[in-house]
């Protein structure tokens, strides 16, 4: 199957809106969500501040350099943080800064001066800074105990939830983003081709029941000649055939009078010019041009006539041999099949290497200044390597080759390849991407087949099942609408868990829940204005409450 990679057109969303006296900001790594508690988000844009000198904007613009307010998914830059929020106010112009709802990482180092900045700057009367995975879980499923997978842009986060309070935590360090940048590097090393945007696969990510087992599955397949589980990156290169010739073409093929070839006033030419006059001259260029025309004719003519010549000899020399010693021809057909198979895969590595910043052919082909003789020769073979109408009469020649042996010799075997380049579609000449759909959600199971030295959800899932006794997962997060991920998470989880079958849960919009179910719960602190005012001017009991919640947090 041919799949086209599009870079896509991502564009910042405004909505209309009616006021509440709640302001929610969904703030992401990928994307951020902005608008009033109760209505979907009237605000969505991508996370980052584009600035040039003294213009800022949440909007690209031309010359505009983007900035970040994250270090992984902690804020840390909060200048970047105060103009997206003043962006936020003056699209939704509240009369009043009454209740913000924020959201951030759970455990955010940085929580305390978040706080802080938000009472400081703005002055809000209530905040509540919460994570967006649990308020998405509110709005599925209430305040359920569950285990929840947050599947976002910075990494895997999974949540235990008892009794409508987050338990226990585990981390994943790979999330969209890591995903991304994975299998970009995964496909360049591929194919060298730092033109498609690669990432664009990722929508076409599939997570299999049992990763080992259909890899082979998909090797065995592509050895047999079946590349339905393939992408294909790359058009296939169209056979050049002869059309069956017209009736028209037909007329036109037979030998007519203007075709003969034209008489040249060979005495005029061997003429001097200061001899002729001006009339004469100007007659003299053209029969000129006309002896050089018809010369190349033919030429071209005679060496037509030779080649079909040379291949009738060539294919009464075949006959005969064939006769005479077939084990012999049989041998030397085969000799010269491998020959052609060696020249399509030497061209098919010269225009690897001639995309490869890092090697020689590269940096020949682009070289600026006087080439050397060997440089010459070198960038004429690579011109000759990208000719792709002789790259189709070269498969055109090996097929015939192929179906000549096949039938002198039905054992023979053409094409054998090892498992790298069968899987890189070299085997065939195409770009193609199969395990490596399969590899990457296979990363978040176990992280170790790419060094991560960490837990996986495997285990994660293992340690729960023991320790809280699950019986609902609930899936959320920008990176979770992988293919078929609940089906296998509900198989792992089922098969470790102590109380029976598990029960998965997708979120109904994983990227909008977090917004749409953000509301005051008991789940995090909640902070007012006037506590905060307190603990500044140094009221000892106001100070204390707010180290009590610092170290519930921690717990």
């Amino acid at each position: 199957m041919y799949l086209e990679l599009r870079n896509p057109l991502d564009k910042n969303r405004y909505e209309k809106y009616s006021k509440t006296d709640t302001i929610v900001i969904d703030n992401g790594t990928y994307e951020c969500k902005a608008g009033y508690c109760g209505e979907s988000p009237q605000m969505v844009f991508k996370n980052v501040l584009y600035r040039q000198k003294s213009v800022s904007s949440i909007e690209n613009f031309q010359g505009a350099s983007p900035k970040t307010m994250f270090d992984g998914d902690v804020v840390t830059n909060f200048e970047v943080l105060e103009h997206v929020i003043d962006k936020i106010l003056g699209y939704l112009k509240p009369e009043k800064l009454r209740n913000l709802i924020f959201t951030e990482k759970v455990f955010n180092p940085t929580h305390e001066e978040l706080v802080r900045f938000l009472f400081d700057v703005y002055g809000f009367e209530k905040i509540q800074i919460g994570v967006d995975s649990y308020y998405s879980c509110l709005w599925n499923l209430g305040a359920e105990d569950c285990m929840i997978v947050d599947m976002s842009h910075s990494a895997t986060t999974c949540l235990v939830i008892q009794e409508g309070r987050i338990a226990d935590v585990y981390k994943i360090n790979f999330g969209g983003r890591s995903a991304g940048d994975y299998l970009s590097a995964l496909m360049f090393n591929k194919f060298f081709d730092g033109k498609k945007n690669y990432r664009a696969l990722i929508p076409h990510l599939r997570c299999s029941p049992d990763y080992r087992r259909e890899s082979i599955e998909i090797l065995e397949e592509m050895k047999a000649g079946d590349y339905s589980r393939n992408y294909f990156l790359d058009e296939e290169l169209e056979v050049l055939r002869e059309r069956p010739a017209d009736k028209k073409q037909k007329i036109c093929a037979v030998p007519s009078a203007s075709s003969a070839v034209p008489e040249i006033d060979a005495r005029l030419l061997s003429t001097a010019d200061a001899e002729l006059g001006a009339e004469e001259i100007k007659e003299k260029k053209k029969q000129k041009i006309l002896y050089h025309s018809t010369l190349h004719r033919l030429r071209v003519r005679v060496e037509r006539s030779l080649e079909r010549l040379s291949s009738h000899i060539s294919l009464m020399e075949d006959e005969r041999e064939k006769l005479e010693n077939l084990e012999e021809f049989i041998s030397r057909k085969k000799a010269e099949f491998q020959g052609l198979k060696r020249e399509l895969e030497m061209r098919s590595k010269l225009r690897r290497d001639a995309k490869n910043r890092k090697t020689y052919e590269f940096q020949v082909r682009f070289k600026e200044g006087e080439l050397t003789p060997d440089e010459k020769i070198l960038i004429e073979k690579i011109q000759d390597a990208e000719d792709l109408d002789k790259e189709n009469k070269i498969l055109e020649s090996l097929k015939g080759l192929v179906h000549e042996i096949k039938e002198l010799d039905p054992h023979f075997e053409p094409y054998v390849a090892d498992t790298t380049d069968l899987l890189n579609g070299h085997f065939i000449g195409r770009m193609n991407a199969n395990v490596d759909l399969l590899k990457i959600p296979e990363i978040v199971f176990s992280p170790s087949i790419i060094g991560l030295d960490q837990m996986g959800l495997t285990e994660i899932m293992d340690e729960v099942s023991r320790k809280y006794r699950v019986k609902k997962v609930f899936l959320t997060g920008g990176f979770s609408q992988i293919k078929d991920i609940d089906a296998r998470i509900k198989s792992e989880m089922t098969s470790m868990s102590f109380v029976g079958e598990v029960e998965v849960v997708r979120a109904k919009d994983p990227i909008g829940d977090p917004f749409r179910g953000a509301t005051f719960c008991e789940a995090f602190p909640t902070y007012t204005l006037e506590q905060h005012s307190r603990a500044d001017f140094g009221d000892p009991a106001e100070a204390s409450n707010k180290e009590l919640v610092s170290d519930t947090r921690s717990r």
